[in-house]
């Protein structure tokens, strides 16, 4: 063996280790700017949901579901850098309400319709091992506050408005509670794009504001409770 040899192996060792320590902190610089830049990022957009409404309660008789609409913008921001977990939030439409299976005469209120601003706050954390994004599975729980503005009685199985005659000109809010506050609960399954989510919402309070409506029937003014809840299909892009 030529005496110089092993020095040309040994340097030839260390030039490969040193450069494999470079490559892994190049590596390690790109993951921790990486993980740094989806602490940072701010994620919103747009969400769009149908589902079923109804309001439960011993004030209104036989409340049915009510096909509605949902749509708004969503804000969610991560709370730490390593960890799964969200704040999030939203500013949205809604078309609830219920409908009635009141069909025994022509003045039986049979639908009440609402439009509400939602504002929920919650807590969202993914469920998969290991990760730190929210791909896969997500868990939403919290609180909505909603301000109702606009609410309408119907009457009848043509579900005409109450005095449709003179509706338009002389319309009024239902004696209802303009803010309402509800438990959030939601799945969410994220995508790289567009995400699909499933939410329950049930109704904290009572929202009767003395409801009595004259000239309808079944009789309204009981004094009873009346609580608004739903559960939504959405995508959010």
């Amino acid at each position: 063996m030529k005496p110089y040899l092993p020095f040309v192996l040994l340097s030839l060792l260390c030039c490969s280790g040193a450069n494999l320590q470079a490559q892994g902190r190049d590596e390690g610089g790109l993951a921790d700017q990486e993980q740094l830049e989806d602490f940072r990022r701010q994620n919103f957009g747009l969400r769009l949901g149908a589902g079923l409404y109804s309001m439960l309660g011993t004030e209104l008789s036989n409340p049915r579901p009510l096909f509605g609409y949902a749509g708004g913008l969503f804000l969610q921001k991560k709370l730490s850098r390593s960890k799964p977990h969200w704040v999030y939030t939203e500013i949205s439409a809604r078309f609830a309400g219920a409908n009635f299976s009141n069909f025994q005469q022509s003045s039986d209120y049979t639908k009440i319709s609402e439009l509400f601003l939602d504002v929920p706050v919650l807590w969202k954390f993914n469920l998969e091992r290991k990760s730190n994004k929210d791909l896969g599975n997500n868990i939403l729980l919290g609180f909505q506050g909603s301000y109702l503005m606009r609410s309408a009685i119907y009457v009848g199985p043509e579900r005409l408005p109450k005095n449709y005659q003179i509706w338009w000109k002389r319309w009024e809010n239902l004696p209802l509670k303009p803010f309402d506050l509800c438990a959030m609960a939601a799945w969410e399954y994220g995508g790289e794009r567009s995400s699909f989510m499933v939410s329950l919402r049930m109704g904290l309070i009572n929202t009767n504001n003395n409801f009595n409506i004259p000239d309808v029937t079944p009789a309204t003014g009981n004094n009873g409770t009346i609580r608004n809840c739903s559960l939504e299909c959405s995508m959010l892009f």
